[in-house]
Parts: C-alpha cells; sequence; structure tokens
C-alpha cells in the first residue's frame, strides 16, 4: 500500500516597517506612490496615501517595481516577532467605502441593489431596479459574477472589495433618492470633493446641479432628486441600465451611443417611453424640427418624439423610407451635435445589436473593445455582424426597425 504524501505550500508574509514611499509602476506604465505593508514571493501589500491598502500580484508591476518589491521581501523582520515562517499573515486593512456624511438616510436592500432614500420612497424603485438587472443580465455575460462572486472593480484600479457597498459578500450597486434640494446639493459638493481629478470635479459642479442626478464614476452608486416632477421610475430605470453596462466594462465612460442606446433601451422595456433626454427635445416635441436643428422642417405628428408616449412607433415611422440616421454618425456623435432623432435611433441601435444569438455575440466583442479603451471605426462594427459594408448595417438595422421584433 503506497503511502499517501501530502505537500504543504506555507505561504510567509514578511511585514515591513520602513515609512518611506516609494515609486512603483504598473505593467500598463501607471506610476503610484505607495508604502509597502507587507510581501511574499508573489504578492506585495500596499497602501496609497488616501489610505487605501490592495494586496495585488508581482505580475501587475514594472520589472523594476518588482525589483523593488523583491528588495523588501528580503528585510528581516522586527527584533522581538520571532522566526518569520512563525508570524501569522497581517489582518488586511478595511476601508470604508465612500458614503454621504451628516444626512439621515433611510436605508433598504433587493437582492442587487441597496437604497438609500431621504424623504422619498424606494419602494417602487426596488421592483424597477431589480427587472433592470434581469432585462440586462443576457446582454452583460459577466454580470451575475460580479455582483454575486464579488468580482467588481472601480474602473482602471484593481479590486478592493472593501470600496464598495456590500451585503453578505455581494457587491450592491447604490440607489440614492433624495426629495430636499438642499440635501441634493450637499450631496453633489460631498462627492464632488472627493474626486481628486479637477476635471471631473468640474464636470459633477458644473452639471449635477442642474441635471437633478449624476452617477459615481467608479460605478458604485447614482443619485437622484425627487422634485415631483421627473419620472423616477424612468430616471432611475435609465441610469441602472447603462451602469450596469459600465460596471460591465469596468469603464466610467461609455461612447455616447451605447449609453444613449442601454438607458433607452430599458425605458422603453419597462416604461413604453423614455424621459431622460441628452439633448434639447422642445422644438422636436412642438413638430418643428428645422434645418437649423439638423432635420426638415415640420414633422408630421406620428414621427415627433415626446416623452409621454412609446418612442417605437415614431423610430418606425422615421425609418419608413430611408434609413434617416446611419452607424457612422451614432458613432462619432456627442452630446454637443446630438440631435432628438440621434438620441432616439440610440434605442433602436441598442435593440438591433442585441436582438439575437449572433448578435449578442457580436455585441460582447464590442463590449470587450469598450474596456479595453479601443476606437473601433463604423466598418470594424458592421464586420463585427457580418456585413461587408457600412451601408449593408445600416439596411439590416432598417429592415429591423421595421419588423415585429422592435416593440
Amino acid at each position: 500500500m503506497k503511502k499517501k504524501c501530502m505537500m504543504v505550500w506555507l505561504m510567509v508574509t514578511v511585514p515591513l516597517f520602513a515609512e518611506e514611499w516609494v515609486s512603483l509602476t504598473s505593467t500598463e506604465g501607471k506610476t503610484i506612490e505607495a508604502k509597502i505593508i507587507a510581501a511574499t514571493d508573489t504578492e506585495v501589500e500596499i497602501e496609497l496615501k488616501n489610505g487605501n491598502r490592495f494586496t495585488l500580484p508581482h505580475t501587475r508591476f514594472s520589472l523594476t517595481s518588482r525589483e523593488v518589491i523583491r528588495r523588501a521581501n528580503d528585510q528581516p523582520p522586527e527584533p522581538g516577532l520571532g522566526r518569520m515562517d512563525e508570524q501569522k499573515p497581517l489582518a488586511p486593512k478595511v476601508v470604508p467605502p465612500f458614503s454621504f456624511q451628516n444626512l439621515a438616510f433611510r436605508e433598504s436592500e433587493s437582492q442587487h441593489f441597496r437604497y438609500m432614500t431621504i424623504g422619498t420612497s424606494a419602494r417602487e424603485v426596488r421592483g424597477i431596479a431589480e427587472k433592470v438587472f434581469v432585462l440586462m443580465m443576457p446582454r452583460l455575460a459577466g454580470l451575475r459574477e460580479k455582483f454575486e462572486q464579488g468580482e467588481f472593480r472601480a474602473p482602471g484600479e484593481a479590486s478592493n472589495p472593501a470600496d464598495f457597498p456590500q451585503g453578505d459578500g455581494v457587491f450592491k450597486y447604490t440607489v440614492h433618492l433624495v426629495e430636499n434640494q438642499n440635501d441634493y446639493h450637499e450631496m453633489v459638493k460631498q462627492y464632488a470633493d472627493s474626486i481628486e481629478s479637477d476635471a471631473l470635479r468640474e464636470f459633477i459642479l458644473g452639471t449635477a446641479p442642474a441635471l437633478g442626478q449624476f452617477t459615481d464614476f467608479k460605478n458604485r452608486f447614482s443619485v437622484a432628486y425627487d422634485d415631483g416632477k421627473t419620472d423616477m421610475n424612468g430616471l432611475v430605470a435609465h441610469q441602472i441600465g447603462f451602469q450596469l453596462v459600465s460596471i460591465e466594462t469596468e469603464s466610467p465612460h461609455l461612447p455616447l451611443w451605447l449609453r444613449m442606446g442601454a438607458g433607452y433601451f430599458v425605458e422603453s422595456r419597462l416604461h413604453d417611453r423614455c424621459t431622460v433626454f441628452y439633448a434639447d427635445f422642445t422644438p422636436y416635441q412642438d413638430g418643428h424640427y428645422g434645418e437649423d436643428d439638423g432635420g426638415g422642417g415640420v414633422l408630421d405628428k406620428r414621427e415627433i418624439v415626446s416623452n409621454d408616449k412609446s418612442w417605437i412607433p415614431s423610430i418606425k415611422s422615421l425609418s419608413r423610407r430611408k434609413m434617416p440616421v446611419s452607424l457612422s454618425r451614432m458613432l462619432e456623435v456627442t452630446t454637443r451635435d446630438l440631435t432628438p432623432m440621434e438620441s432616439a435611433f440610440s434605442l433602436s441601435l441598442f435593440s438591433y445589436c442585441t436582438s439575437g444569438v449572433a448578435e449578442m455575440k457580436a455585441f460582447r466583442e464590442i463590449l470587450d473593445r469598450v474596456s479595453k479603451q479601443e476606437a473601433l471605426s463604423a466598418e470594424e462594427f458592421a464586420q463585427l455582424y457580418g456585413f461587408d459594408s457600412v451601408e449593408a448595417f445600416d439596411a439590416a438595422w432598417r429592415d429591423y426597425i421595421q419588423s415585429r421584433k422592435f416593440r
């Protein structure tokens, strides 16, 4: 009878007591200032200047930085602590997630979301949020794992579960709803103060007060001001729709067509109408959409996109004779030159791009490119969907709009 042999691998954690800050460079070329707290032969625990701690594999760093870590690993332990192989691993420092201070929130949870409210209720929004998750899950292959296995991370950062609100080890995206305008403005200020980037801070301070809503650049939460006039169910559905795509791609900046399309898609599916506008819809809703606005004069009433009715009949009517919007245009459009028609057609583009098994496969390739921040031309986009030209893609897109599948 053969003896069973069992090999035990002992990972030795070496505590370091140097107070010096060192420069470490990642394999992507990003340099950070950090203290090396502890190291093994394969991993290193570092502390950033904001107090956050991370445990990362050596392979995340350049060869020069690995040498810095290796030298740190060779240091002896502090006198009196005993042999290295007798020391217990250091307990990781738990850094509390960003939270709004001095505001009296009521907290509740559903399976995948956390709700923080002041002066208003999350009762209806709870059901909407979970329906959005179910609607987007087959379109976002890694979404379930990111939530349920705690594999979520902020864009461009190492995994740090302590930085994200969790319940029972499961990541929960947080939805904030506030009824008082002063509370909302205080939240805008507190969030802006937490942002290191001057450009992003100015963006939040310049847009959020007027919009009445904003989303976290690390994809952790959204905030909406309930002014009693806004359709909060539609707004929250739209926010969560594109934020789930952001979480899937680990990107804070989605292409505009994708951001709009995901938001409008879930709004349309759940409400049969869209309430979030990325451009001034007033002339379009009034039926006057002239050359100065990028259109062709007075619209037939069937062609008017309005927030009080479904957009789908209008999109079908607009594309009946010819496709008024091209894929090339949709991929390059920005909020500065966006027209209401292009905003509406992002709904049909997202719907078409996720309409079947083959389309889903191509869509996931697109999301992979977005996650890598790789540019995608209209020709490459069309080829992913099996077309040899952008014109052929546009024709198939138009046929889809006119079909019963688009509803």
